[in-house]
């Protein structure tokens, strides 16, 4: 079983993560309200501009560019990293040992972020960019390119200036309010909807790996664990603390698993802690989690949607959980992941969350 570290079950947790953020850029994002709709364009404008300038001032180069100032984003910054381009500093370490570097075209300026491992150690970065390349969501954070050179691999992703969730909640003073975890859950939600619509599992789902974007919004990274449905050529993997039940008895871990990891990921925005972080045991909580009725505590102060959806991403029986499906009709049945005007529905009879495009 493959695991990939996390603040909470068999860590100190008055110590920093004991593996640093992949994406932590220096912006600072405040809370981002689901509504109304007004005040999330202007905050988004307003942290997008502060992130441009604390960016600058980083890096003391004042030719930087985020990725919206750009006419065409995804083109330009395709076209940067096939040129030259300088290394700024070091955004992190990966759990497989991959060094994560902020990067900057010399021509346009343009911001990127590259990941890069040793030749000998560069099937697992490939397989990771493999996976990306054939996806294309703007819920998924994007891949721009892989290559081998000067004995290394570097795989080149669009640079997210907000850096992880997590460090969202941390700048929030430990956790966020409902109205930005619906937010956050909601971009988190629509880009498992993608995943699963492609026969794909992310199987790492938590803050850490939801990084924030220069527009304010969320999306899904870090693909080391990721897997398609029903396939048994990689081990089960993933942190403890986010796996469902059906995972940590290695049985499965398909879309259903993902669900539930969401739901701990909700917790974890909602607390600015993993769930089960009161046990320091990871083989004891993996078998609660596993062998026991045990599901995660939920916050007393979340709304009864939310408290509801909860119980729909914990059922224990992976058949039970809700599914996310992109573009399904409107129900009745308003969900916690309320994003602005768009809505996140469930249709209760049929125990699947609808997620209107």
């Amino acid at each position: 079983m493959l695991f990939t570290p996390h603040r909470g079950i068999g860590t100190d947790r008055n110590r920093s993560h004991a593996t640093p953020p992949v994406f932590s850029g220096p912006a600072i994002y405040t809370s981002i309200h689901a509504e109304p709709e007004l005040h999330f364009k202007s905050n988004r404008t307003r942290e997008t501009n502060r992130a441009s300038k604390l960016l600058a001032a980083t890096t003391n180069s004042k030719h930087l560019l985020p990725l919206a100032c750009l006419q065409e984003p995804r083109k330009e910054m395709e076209a940067a990293v096939g040129g030259s381009w300088t290394r700024v500093r070091t955004l992190g370490r990966g759990a497989s040992g991959a060094v994560v570097s902020l990067a900057a075209d010399d021509l346009l300026g343009a911001l990127f972020a590259v990941k890069s491992a040793p030749a000998a150690a560069a099937d697992q970065l490939r397989r990771e960019g493999d996976i990306l390349s054939g996806l294309s969501s703007p819920h998924v954070l994007p891949c721009l390119g892989f290559r081998a050179a000067a004995g290394e691999c570097q795989l080149f992703l669009e640079f997210a200036p907000g850096g992880s969730v997590a460090d969202v909640a941390e700048r929030c003073g430990g956790r966020l309010e409902e109205g930005a975890v619906r937010a956050y859950a909601a971009d988190v939600a629509r880009g498992l909807a993608y995943l699963h619509g492609r026969s794909l599992v992310h199987g790492d789902v938590k803050a850490r790996n939801v990084v924030v974007g220069a527009d304010g919004r969320a999306k899904i990274a870090d693909f080391v664990c990721a897997r398609a449905v029903g396939s048994s050529d990689r081990p089960i993997g993933g942190t403890p603390a986010f796996m469902a039940p059906e995972v940590a008895r290695g049985e499965e871990q398909g879309p259903a698993a993902d669900v539930w990891a969401l739901g701990c990921t909700v917790v974890e925005m909602a607390t600015g802690r993993a769930p089960w972080s009161d046990m320091d045991d990871v083989l004891a909580a993996m078998h609660r989690i596993g062998y026991t009725d045990a599901v995660p505590e939920v916050p007393a102060w979340l709304s009864a949607e939310a408290k509801h959806f909860l119980a729909l991403c914990f059922a224990r029986d992976a058949r039970d959980r809700c599914t996310f499906v992109l573009g399904a009709p409107r129900t009745t049945h308003v969900m916690i992941l309320r994003f602005r005007t768009k809505c996140l529905f469930l249709k209760e009879r049929k125990a699947k969350c609808l997620v209107s495009k």
